[in-house]
């Protein structure tokens, strides 16, 4: 049985005092056991709900998950997804202030421009391909509300995806100016490296998880709209980076994108 819309306010309520206070809480699902990924969504989209009567401003999306082995770990069959609002999208060299987060980590991403609205059912990668501006490098910063990042599908739908800001670099490129499964990462904390990845970790290639976007917003009756920017998913590992220290994200062709923790 879906949670009742009740219940969905007051479990909104709670992420919102936990992100507020800096206060992690258990799991949702530790209360209700029977909560599905849908309950998730609707508890994220009042989150959404009350963030834009706040005066926030949505400019775009994230995905994660986009590989098997991870959404396996949390109990779920598809990726996530959660928006992004205009007051966490950072410059390149930002300074991410660790004292406002509770357990952040950082995700080096492509990320895409819209250059048209795209809407779901029945969006695939060639209409996709059509309605994207370009591409950019990208970080993503996530933070969770749960004790020690301890949750399974329906919380993380829940807490927005863990999303809580973005880095954008690099200028906007042409898609016909990139092979995207190819596309290289050089992924650094501190001047080191820790990893290398290419466009292909994400579904293949990193456009799919515009698709899979387009479509799973299409069942909720919304959309992608012109000038939103879709994060597409961590082509490498998650950066646990502390006060002090630094990431940085190197494409073959994007460029690059960094971020200092402070």
């Amino acid at each position: 049985m879906p949670l009742a819309d009740k219940q969905v306010q007051a479990f909104a309520a709670r992420l919102e005092r936990a992100r507020e206070t800096r206060r992690p809480i258990a799991p949702l699902t530790d209360e209700a056991r029977g909560m599905t990924l849908e309950d998730g969504y609707r508890i994220q989209r009042a989150l959404l709900r009350a963030r834009t009567r706040a005066g926030e401003r949505v400019v775009g999306w994230k995905v994660g998950l986009t590989s098997a082995a991870p959404r396996a770990q949390i109990g779920i069959d598809e990726p996530i997804c959660g928006f992004v609002v205009a007051s966490v999208v950072y410059a390149d060299g930002a300074a991410i202030e660790t004292g406002r987060l509770i357990a952040p980590g950082a995700e080096a991403e492509i990320a895409f421009l819209m250059r048209e609205a795209l809407a779901g059912p029945g969006v695939t990668l060639n209409t996709a391909l059509l309605a994207v501006e370009g591409a950019l490098p990208a970080l993503e910063i996530v933070d969770s509300r749960y004790r020690a990042w301890k949750f399974q599908g329906p919380d993380l739908a829940a807490d927005n995806a863990a999303q809580v800001g973005i880095v954008i670099g690099g200028r906007t490129m042409p898609l016909a100016e990139l092979d995207l499964p190819l596309e290289g990462l050089v992924w650094e904390q501190n001047g080191q490296v820790v990893a290398t990845a290419t466009g292909a970790e994400v579904g293949g290639t990193p456009l799919t998880a515009v698709v899979w976007l387009a479509n799973k917003l299409g069942e909720w009756g919304l959309s992608l709209h012109p000038g939103d920017i879709v994060l597409a998913g961590a082509l490498a590992k998650i950066l646990r980076p502390r006060a002090g220290e630094s990431v940085r994200a190197r494409f073959t062709h994007l460029g690059s994108v960094s971020a200092r923790f402070v």
